[in-house]
């Protein structure tokens, strides 16, 4: 599952989908992983009040990937 969510904050477009290819994941076990960076994503959007720019945007950005995948 954390392998969704790596897939989801550091590759994009053709190297998500060659990521996630080359892992074999079932679809049960790739929507566990999206939901785990969900979850993971909005846990530390939640508490961002006070931080810096790169660490609010990366929850987002992994928020964006998620949704799109």
């Amino acid at each position: 599952m954390a392998l969704a969510r790596v897939s989801s904050s550091t590759t994009s477009g053709e190297s998500r989908s060659a990521f996630r290819a080359g892992l074999g994941l079932d679809e049960e076990t790739w929507a566990r992983g999206r939901g785990w960076a969900l979850w993971k994503a909005l846990i530390l959007r939640a508490g961002l009040s006070e931080t810096t720019a790169v660490e609010f945007r990366q929850p987002d950005a992994v928020l964006t990937a998620v949704l799109v995948d």
